[in-house]
């Protein structure tokens, strides 16, 4: 790994991957469990090793793992990563472990984004806002809105008092600061006997700082159940199809030039809004005209997978219950585009053709 050049480099990712994960139940900590064959940790990594403004990538592990870890960097190709440091026994003990480091390698003025290494899906907008909010404001928490009902409970059993959840903010990571703060703030810690402190975000109020908010994304969510991997290999699928739409289109353009001029159902549930996204790139690239009646349970999902396209002469949306018009819409079609999510795992094209009468025309 090569030496930071301190004199140009102005953003540095901070990657915490310390931590033995005791509640995901695994055999190994979860920032190493392989997740499509992947480990959740290099997930992390590429995600700061696309963004444009990060330059450089620190990352704080177990002890027993840096060597692992120096694997994964290689093989992987996370060209930007320049140290894998021991850390402590969870994330936010790891912190100081990298903080001498950074102390010794860079200017101060460099701003550091604090990030969890069990948080794989982390994007470059949310990035790009913790560097602006820095520059702007000093420091930046990611944060999303409470948007379940809270109580508040001394007991753990009970409750009489609501929490007014718009006064609530659920923070993420990056947490973000210039490294002359975060080199004040943990100093200030330890004159002051503060050494319970849980977060970047804690610690800075409990030494008197103000925390400014930036958007985070709740698919930016920290792995930290079996349930949460659950989640994230569904977010993967999304992905996966959405960015294959270009390669599924060419892959099976003779059985789409079958679809020209014809009219179809499609219920535009998880899998079919991507088959949507498929026809209408399939059409731009081919100069197809397939003519789509879409059952949607909501307008603004729609919106959402189209982006520039809108409703027209190609597409007609009908916004009820998916299930119970689907009998009586299709004799107005001339075939029923139905998704089936086993199908995108098992043979890469997540639909099936039916005809009027249910007769099978594609693959099963």
């Amino acid at each position: 790994m090569d030496s930071p050049d301190e004199s140009t480099v102005r953003v540095v990712a901070l990657v915490l991957a310390g931590g033995v994960g005791a509640r995901m139940r695994g055999p190994v900590p979860k920032q190493f469990l392989v997740v499509r064959n992947k480990p959740v940790l290099v997930y992390t990594l590429e995600a700061f090793q696309r963004a444009v403004a990060v330059e450089d990538i620190i990352v704080v592990s177990l002890p027993e793992w840096t060597g692992i870890v120096e694997q994964y960097v290689k093989g992987c190709g996370l060209t930007k990563v320049r140290a894998v440091l021991p850390g402590g026994a969870s994330g936010f003990d790891s912190i100081p472990c990298g903080l001498h480091y950074l102390e010794e390698q860079y200017s101060p003025e460099v701003i550091i984004l604090i990030h969890d290494g069990v948080r794989p899906l982390l994007t470059e907008e949310v990035i790009n806002a913790n560097i602006a909010g820095v520059e702007k404001y000093g420091n930046a928490v990611t944060v999303v809105p409470a948007t379940e009902a809270l109580l508040h409970t001394d007991d753990g059993e009970s409750s009489s008092r609501v929490v007014e959840r718009s006064h609530i903010m659920l923070t993420q990571t990056p947490q973000s600061l210039r490294l002359r703060e975060l080199s004040l703030i943990h100093r200030q810690a330890d004159e002051m006997g503060i050494h319970d402190s849980v977060a970047t975000c804690t610690l800075l109020i409990e030494t008197g700082h103000v925390v400014h908010a930036v958007a985070g994304d709740n698919s930016n969510f920290k792995l930290t159940s079996p349930e949460d991997v659950a989640l994230f290999e569904a977010y993967l699928d999304a992905d996966i199809l959405q960015q294959d739409v270009n390669g599924l289109a060419d892959a099976h353009l003779d059985l789409w030039r079958e679809l020209d001029g014809c009219r179809i159902l499609i219920t535009t549930g998880f899998v079919g809004s991507f088959i949507l996204h498929l026809i209408t790139a399939l059409c731009r690239r081919h100069g197809l005209h397939i003519h789509i009646l879409a059952l949607v349970r909501s307008r603004k999902r729609l919106r959402e997978v189209l982006g520039d396209d809108r409703e027209g002469s190609w597409l007609q949306v009908v916004e009820q219950d998916l299930r119970a018009p689907l009998i009586a819409e299709k004799r107005r079609t001339d075939r029923v585009l139905h998704p089936c999510r086993q199908q995108c795992r098992s043979r890469g094209l997540p639909i099936r053709f039916l005809g009027n009468h249910d007769d099978q025309c594609g693959w099963d």
